[in-house]
């Protein structure tokens, strides 16, 4: 369970500096909503290039979710569910999520 841990926390980006906290917090609306759709669209690349992160895939869909792109969100579920299809336990955790969105 530790190793999986560090695992994790070696996966995942550094902390934003302060000055990349100030800028954030200087952006406008439009410039700030940019710079997510941005990144979410830079995680699907990433996904797309090698699929097999189901945690990638979660945060896929719940980033497309949360920006109201359902057209989006069910496209990443699907393919999520078509890269893990042999995997009855990634699949049970996509079924979860879909569940908990409200998503087929």
């Amino acid at each position: 369970m530790l190793e999986a841990e560090l695992k994790d926390l070696d996966s995942r980006p550094p902390p934003l500096s302060q000055d990349q906290l100030s800028a954030g917090a200087n952006m406008s609306a439009a410039d700030r909503d940019k710079t997510v759709r941005s990144m979410v669209d830079g995680l699907e690349a990433k996904l797309r290039a090698n699929g097999d992160d189901l945690e990638g895939w979660q945060r896929l869909i719940r980033a497309r979710m949360v920006l109201n792109e359902m057209d989006k969100t069910m496209e990443a579920l699907a393919t999520a569910r078509a890269q893990f299809k042999d995997r009855p336990a990634a699949l049970a955790t996509l079924d979860g999520l879909a569940k908990d969105i409200g998503m087929p």
